[in-house]
């Protein structure tokens, strides 16, 4: 699992999403912020010693130029990376109105074994020069698909439960961790046409009709995630299909199977390490889950329109019960206007 983290203040917020092109990666302000992290990281590691920071260059990142071609990040404009003696690292770089935090992708167990310095070299120092994360604005964690379900480039039966549920069967969860529609909507929010595509990608995954990532991430663009909820999000550099609130786009893309992912994008805003490992903790069980309950989970529609929040959250504790997760951890992740009812619903059940 790896974390995107995003902080942001006042200034930088406003330097992107003040103006018409709001989509535009980098600007002089969170460009600015970013060079004063990696400033202030660079003193913490030559004070310490058990840390570095090297320029790095992600060409899976582009800029537009002014002549409306394409071009990469050059040399001028370097991403970090924070490196250290035990083997963690993150990436200070950039996203809208943002420095956006990539964490190393790391088991639940290395999250927890490195929390310490996630929360003091990251969201404490964020806050020592006036970087908060969005208020109200969902976060995302990539889930690796090797890791989690198996080396081959077949899909397997784990991986066909693990996106049934969380695209169809549990959108009570993104509905109640965050109100995020127009970076990560789920799907039961969208025309009831791409519900009934995505319930035919499971029927062809179980007629052995698609068998392949690649295969089932080019149904998912095309037949599901064609549109978005919110049509000003997209643009020539972000297209529709992956303003959803599970994004599958890294299963397309000809990178090595140990580094294809499936991303969650409607998740709480990640305010700290404790956030992170509560986060890591959910996905991990249900994967887990998944593992000790085999056979082709049933399609269960949820149909947000139908049901009223107190349902949700029902369904929502039920769930983390399942999972065997204690409840109480799970509170704090609903969003303010849900929680008090969710945190008498744990009393009654008592």
């Amino acid at each position: 699992m790896s974390s995107e983290l995003e902080f942001t203040n006042a200034t930088v917020w406003n330097a992107n999403y003040g103006t018409v092109e709001n989509q535009v990666r980098l600007s002089d302000e969170n460009l600015a912020a970013q060079e004063q992290w990696a400033a202030k990281m660079k003193k913490i590691c030559a004070k310490t010693k058990n840390c570095s920071v090297v320029e790095v260059f992600d060409s899976e990142y582009s800029l537009l130029g002014d002549d409306k071609e394409t071009v990469f990040l050059s040399s001028e404009y370097p991403n970090y990376r924070v490196k250290y003696k035990n083997g963690f690292y993150y990436d200070i770089t950039l996203d809208p109105a943002t420095v956006e935090i990539k964490l190393k992708p790391m088991t639940l167990e290395e999250a927890k074994k490195y929390s310490d310095i996630i929360q003091k070299d990251i969201f404490d120092l964020a806050n020592s020069i006036n970087l908060h994360p969005p208020k109200d604005e969902s976060s995302q964690i990539h889930v690796g698909v090797e890791s989690s379900f198996g080396v081959r480039n077949q899909l397997t039966e784990n991986f066909r439960n693990f996106i049934l549920g969380m695209v169809h069967r549990h959108q009570e969860l993104w509905l109640l961790w965050v109100d995020d529609t127009s970076n990560a909507p789920p799907l039961s929010l969208m025309p009831e046409s791409q519900t009934l595509a995505f319930e035919a990608v499971i029927e062809d995954i179980d007629k052995k009709l698609i068998k392949t990532y690649p295969d089932f991430c080019k149904r998912m663009k095309h037949d599901v995630y064609g549109e978005t909820f919110d049509a000003d999000m997209v643009s020539d550099y972000d297209r529709a299909n992956k303003y959803h609130a599970v994004n599958v786009n890294r299963l397309c893309k000809k990178f090595p199977m140990g580094i294809k992912t499936v991303e969650f994008r409607s998740l709480p805003s990640q305010k700290s390490a404790d956030t992170i490992i509560k986060l890591y903790t959910f996905i991990d069980a249900y994967i887990n889950w998944l593992w000790v309950n085999p056979g082709k989970h049933p399609l269960k529609r949820f149909n947000p329109k139908k049901t009223a929040y107190h349902e949700w959250i029902k369904d929502y504790l039920a769930f983390i019960g399942k999972l065997k997760l204690n409840p109480k951890d799970y509170v704090s992740l609903v969003q303010p206007k849900y929680r008090e009812h969710c945190a008498k619903k744990i009393t009654g059940l008592k």
